[in-house]
C-alpha cells in the first residue's frame, strides 16, 4: 500500500474528528519514525502520553512477545486470578504508600479517574467534585465536567452537574471551595494541558489541611 492510498483510505472511512497531517506512519525505533515513503522524522514526544518510553523499545516488545505466545487476557478477566497481574501488584505495593492498600486497573486515565468520583460519591454520600482551572482530566462526560477548560466541554451540553472550579495553586479559593458537599478534589500534581504548570511547595501540604477540615464538616 502506498501513502497516497492510505490517505484516500483513511480520509474517506475514518470519522473526520480530527484534522491530521497527510503523512503516514509505518515504523518507528527509539525517538525517530519513517513514513511509508520512506522519510524520517525525530519524535519529540517518542510515544504518546503514558507510551512515550521510545518507539519498539526492545524490552517493551520482548514483554510483549513472550506474553503474548502465553495468554493476552484471561477467560472472565476479572473474575480469574493472573500471576503477571499478581507480580505487577508485589512491585506496585514496594512502591505505593503504605496506606494505599488496593489497587484497581482501568483501560485509560479517564476511566480512572470516572471510577474515583464515582467511589468518592459512594463513600462520602456527597455529590461535588472541585478541580483546577485549566486542568484536564479526560474526555468521557463525567471527566469532561471535571476539566477546567471551556474548549473541552462546551460542544456537549448538557454535562454532569456538581462541578466547582477553583485557580490553580491557590489555596485560598480551594478552601473557599470546600464545604459539606464536597465528595472529592481532583487535581494534577502538575498541569499538563494547563501549560505544565508546576505548584508552590507547599500547595498540595496545606491543600491537604483543608481537606482533612473538609472531612470533619
Amino acid at each position: 500500500m502506498s501513502s497516497q492510498n492510505t490517505y484516500e483510505i483513511e480520509e474517506q472511512y475514518m470519522a473526520p474528528f480530527l484534522e491530521k497531517q497527510r503523512i503516514s506512519i509505518d515504523r518507528g525505533k527509539g525517538v525517530y519514525a519513517w513514513d511509508e515513503d520512506g522519510n524520517k522524522y525525530l519524535d519529540f514526544t517518542s510515544g504518546w502520553g503514558v507510551t512515550c518510553i521510545g518507539h519498539a523499545n526492545p524490552v517493551i516488545t520482548k514483554v510483549l512477545f513472550e506474553q503474548g505466545k502465553r495468554i493476552i487476557q484471561n477467560p472472565n478477566s476479572g473474575l480469574t486470578c493472573s500471576p503477571v497481574r499478581a507480580r505487577l501488584l508485589s512491585l506496585m505495593r514496594e512502591v505505593l504508600p503504605k496506606n494505599l492498600t488496593h489497587v484497581f486497573f482501568s483501560n485509560s486515565g479517564a476511566e480512572a479517574n470516572d471510577a474515583a468520583i464515582k467511589l468518592a460519591r459512594k463513600v462520602t454520600g456527597r455529590t461535588d467534585i472541585v478541580s483546577a482551572l485549566q486542568s484536564f482530566h479526560g474526555r468521557t462526560i463525567s471527566t469532561v465536567s471535571a476539566t477546567g477548560q471551556a474548549k473541552y466541554r462546551e460542544s456537549f451540553h448538557p454535562l454532569m452537574p456538581n462541578h466547582r472550579f477553583t485557580s490553580y495553586d491557590s489555596i485560598e479559593e480551594m478552601d473557599k471551595a470546600l464545604d459539606d458537599q464536597v465528595a472529592a478534589v481532583i487535581l494534577e500534581p502538575i498541569q499538563g494541558e494547563g501549560g505544565v504548570r508546576v505548584p508552590s511547595q507547599d500547595y498540595y501540604l496545606e491543600l491537604g489541611k483543608c481537606v482533612k477540615r473538609t472531612e470533619a464538616c
